[in-house]
């Protein structure tokens, strides 16, 4: 689409020098529903730009597949340290205590592909939230647009960590989580709505029932979180 420029303009005869935009207006995204809406304490009068920093610069790279640990800002400034000869500082991440006794049952089939699988039970989140701008903001950049906060949260861990995680909705976990290959004649229907027939050499994530998830891969869709989720297990 062509750029179009804001005019004063009468409006039911009352000039207006403004207009109320969303995202996909202002260019920031390809699609977007409704006008955007900033945080309370945004401050009155400030360049939309600046109050954004959208006067940025992004690097695009192109990795071989056996450098997956590169997929993250952290594995490249660590790789850019060894190059470069810099010492390289790790943000402080400090552990977060679990509150509630909670647990989900883990078996591992598959050890020899997977020695070690971890997750935590969350309960009372609320996928209704939106995430911070600057989150979103982040997300944008990387080539992600905002679903919700828990989606938000693990993608954000994987750009900046380089992390792979995935939230199931707990409710729909039957069981018992097991790391194990997939069985002849097993389906799963995936996030993207797509169903995948599984072969013996796929690793799955699966409960006490069904596959969940193809490990590593991508989630599937009857386990996913939506606006209803109440619960969730962050693997």
């Amino acid at each position: 689409d062509k750029p179009f420029q804001i005019k004063s303009a009468k409006l039911r005869g009352i000039e207006s020098k403004g207009m109320i935009c969303s995202s996909e207006e202002l260019g920031l995204e390809e699609k977007s529903e409704g006008i955007m809406v900033l945080p309370n304490e945004a401050p009155l009068g400030v360049d939309v730009r600046n109050y954004l920093q959208l006067n940025d610069t992004s690097i695009e790279l192109t990795l071989t597949p056996n450098r997956g640990d590169c997929l993250g800002i952290l594995g490249l400034a660590r790789e850019v340290g060894v190059i470069s000869g810099h010492p390289v500082t790790e943000p402080e991440i400090p552990p977060v205590a679990s509150t509630i006794n909670d647990e989900l049952p883990i078996r591992i089939s598959a050890k020899d592909g997977c020695p070690r699988y971890l997750g935590r039970i969350i309960r009372n989140v609320n996928l209704k939230s939106e995430s911070p701008l600057w989150m979103q903001e982040k997300l944008r950049r990387s080539g992600l647009r905002s679903i919700d906060p828990i989606v938000d949260v693990t993608n954000f861990v994987l750009m900046e960590l380089g992390q792979p995680m995935h939230a199931f909705d707990y409710s729909k976990l039957k069981g018992h989580i097991n790391v194990r290959m997939a069985k002849k004649n097993e389906k799963l229907i995936l996030l993207d709505g797509k169903e995948v027939d599984l072969s013996p050499e796929i690793m799955l994530i699966a409960d006490k029932n069904k596959p969940v998830a193809m490990a590593g891969i991508m989630g599937g869709l009857e386990t996913s979180v939506t606006d209803s989720t109440k619960d969730v297990f962050l693997e």
